[in-house]
């Protein structure tokens, strides 16, 4: 991220740069923050505390990417759309999570609040193939917040 002062209002204005792609003359008197400046081993920053928690990152490779955009975003704006997070994070690429768990971790970030239900069905068959149960497993979550709620139910009843 590098972050200039803007020559007309006076407000600081952080960008998300591809640091393979930006020459080094062109940050010259601009701040410049890497994701090594943001947090510690001992207190990890929201932004990659929530990526962890959500299991967002497998190999790690995309990961600095991914925290660094975020960290922009809610350093220009603490409390963002869904529709802006998906912006600040279109030229991230990731090959193994599959971007659901790193959309997860981020969500708590935004001003909208979602409630999301997964229902999951497994069936057991048991030895007696006339008795056949079921159970079901209810996710419900708030944002970050999840809780867990699992039932079983005989089918043959």
């Amino acid at each position: 991220m590098v972050s200039s002062v803007d020559a007309v209002t006076g407000h600081i204005c952080h960008m998300a740069v591809n640091s393979c792609l930006t020459p080094v003359c062109s940050v010259h008197g601009m701040a410049v923050t890497t994701v090594e400046g943001i947090g510690t081993t001992a207190k990890l920053h929201p932004v990659q505390e929530r990526i962890a928690k959500a299991h967002g990152s497998q190999c790690g490779f995309c990961t600095p990417g991914f925290v660094m955009s975020m960290y922009t975003l809610i350093r220009n704006n603490p409390k963002p759309t869904m529709e802006e997070i998906h912006e600040a994070l279109e030229g991230n690429l990731c090959r193994c999570t599959g971007y659901r768990p790193i959309i997860d971790g981020f969500r708590s970030f935004s001003e909208v609040k979602f409630i999301y239900i997964y229902i999951y069905i497994w069936y057991f068959l048991p030895t007696s193939p006339s008795l056949i149960r079921a159970m079901l497993y209810l996710r419900i979550g708030f944002n970050s917040d999840r809780m867990y709620h699992y039932f079983t139910f005989d089918l043959n009843k």
